[in-house]
């Protein structure tokens, strides 16, 4: 009985390992946290389609929108650790999401980042009435009267690229949130709100218009969408950095193999021209890692954000 207890221990050893090792024999699903043909949609495509030649499966792209990602973040952690279920998204998944909503419907440590594609670049823009042409202009204008400010939504990138600002600056502003980056932007460009960061290729065109007046990006180098901007840092905030990563994010436990084989992969499609041109348009700046160097850099990330956001006490179903 015991030499049988065995033999059957071995050969499903055996047959897991095998079947990990002909990773992958059927479609992969990539689930992409918007409303389809929002978001990085153009860099994700190029991903997807780059990693479906290389694998020898299609690579589908799932959108699952809602609740700043943790709709798409929780439909991956009740997914196999087979390796044949991804998420491409915004780290705030778990660097930011985590301090503001009281249920996310998946443990972080759940969902290992797998790379790192590239850091986003949020641009604070003022309506030109405002008058103000430098972040300086801003600050001082801050200290004679009111202003508001435009976000996406309480607990976004956007929100907390502000408050980080306004944090080292000493400066309060009322806080409008919207339903979404888009509708916030639009405000700022119709005069109704005073100033909003926003992400740097969403409004480029009217900043290089002058429809927005930019005044500087958040992150520690130029967009390349906006390279005439500078950056906040260039600006007098020395210690200011907020860089949103877009991540690949896999399930804890997909066998080593097939997770190396996955990142392969991921690497050869980022050296592709498609992706490169995809990810410049975009704004991004192009970053690819591995999943050891993911996982510190998001950590880091966690804390950092998490030590503004504990002052905001924010709290979202």
């Amino acid at each position: 009985m015991r030499n049988y207890a065995a033999w059957l221990l071995t050969t499903l050893i055996a047959a897991g390992t095998a079947q990990a090792q002909e990773w992958p024999n059927k479609p992969i699903r990539m689930i992409a946290p918007f409303v389809a043909g929002a978001g990085p949609e153009r860099v994700i495509r190029s991903i997807t389609n780059g990693l479906g030649q290389r694998l020898g499966q299609p690579v589908v792209v799932d959108y699952k929108s809602g609740a700043g990602g943790n709709i798409g973040a929780a439909e991956l952690s009740k997914a196999g650790a087979d390796g044949y279920t991804w998420l491409i998204g915004p780290e705030s998944i778990v660097t930011i999401n985590p301090y503001v909503y009281k249920r996310l419907g998946f443990e972080v440590k759940d969902l290992p980042a797998a790379t790192l594609v590239g850091g986003l670049a949020h641009v604070l823009v003022c309506k030109p009435s405002l008058g103000v042409k430098s972040v300086a202009d801003l600050v001082n204008l801050a200290k004679t009267k009111p202003l508001n400010y435009a976000s996406g939504g309480a607990g976004t990138a956007a929100h907390l690229a502000m408050e980080m600002f306004l944090e080292q600056a000493n400066l309060k502003m009322t806080h409008i949130p919207y339903k979404g980056p888009l509708a916030a932007a639009q405000d700022v460009l119709a005069g109704h709100v005073d100033c909003s960061f926003v992400v740097a290729s969403t409004v480029s065109e009217f900043v290089k218009t002058n429809r927005l007046t930019g005044l500087a990006v958040s992150t520690k180098v130029r967009s390349n969408v906006l390279p005439d901007l500078p950056t906040m840092q260039e600006s007098g905030f020395k210690e200011y950095d907020v860089t949103i990563y877009t991540a690949i994010f896999g399930v804890a436990k997909v066998p080593a193999n097939v997770l190396a084989k996955f990142e392969a992969a991921l690497k050869e499609v980022s050296n592709s021209p498609e992706v490169r041109e995809a990810i410049q348009q975009s704004g991004l700046v192009p970053l690819w890692s591995s999943s050891e160097f993911a996982q510190q850099e998001l950590q880091r990330q966690s804390q950092r954000f998490g030590a503004s956001l504990k002052g905001l006490n924010m709290s979202l179903e």
